[in-house]
């Protein structure tokens, strides 16, 4: 069993991917947050010594449309952390 797991969360998630086909539309920050904690909860119960770090998203030049998305998004990570 792992002693930490170093998680980077939600940057592709809320980009999407228009190489799919159908191009797939990136996923709202609340669609994020909610597939987040589902895989966090599925940590816990089979890792549960197991201490999870999470980086939050970055937007650089190529994804700077999505800076208010990723901002709310980490603003809820946070939110989301502090509770548990």
């Amino acid at each position: 069993e792992p002693k930490i797991l170093v998680v980077y969360t939600g940057g592709n998630d809320l980009h999407g991917s228009s190489k799919s086909t159908p191009p797939l539309p990136g996923l709202k920050p609340e669609e994020v947050l909610a597939d987040y904690t589902k895989f966090l909860t599925l940590v816990h119960e089979k890792l549960p010594k197991t201490r999870v770090l999470v980086h939050a998203v970055r937007t650089g030049p190529v994804r700077i449309t999505e800076l208010e998305a990723a901002e709310k998004f980490n603003g809820m990570l946070k939110a989301s952390m502090t509770r548990t």
